[in-house]
């Protein structure tokens, strides 16, 4: 109980603040307008945002304890469609997202605006 208390007092010193530059200091971060479809073989996935995301990694099964299969690139164009085979996706380890093998549950994108804010876009299947 006591290391939980100076624990709870070390969260509120260190991570309060007297709240009047909040506002300005906080992160923005942007719900993109895509989406995603999956052919079995292939992940089709739409930029609808009128800007390029910068920065792209893109997560399929990924969660908050695990990591998933990743793809990275440098820009997605606004207004493009681009089709991605499912194994150009890995784990940190080499493993390849094997259609055959693992289902697709969650697909997330991750990127930059053009003006610096961080973005992103969450989507599943059953």
């Amino acid at each position: 109980i006591f290391l939980g208390i100076i624990i709870l007092i070390a969260f509120i010193v260190f991570s309060g603040g007297d709240g009047e530059n909040e506002k300005e200091t906080q992160p923005s971060s942007i719900y993109l307008n895509a989406s995603v479809r999956f052919t079995g073989t292939q992940f089709i996935i739409e930029n609808n945002d009128n800007f390029d995301w910068l920065n792209v990694k893109m997560e399929v099964n990924g969660s908050f304890l695990k990591g998933g299969f990743i793809l990275k690139t440098d820009r997605m164009k606004a207004g493009e469609t681009y089709t991605v085979g499912a194994l150009q996706f890995a784990k940190k380890d080499g493993t390849r997202f094997n259609p055959v093998t693992y289902k697709p549950q969650n697909f997330d994108i991750y990127c930059d605006t053009p003006k610096g804010e961080d973005a992103f876009w969450a989507g599943g299947w059953e």
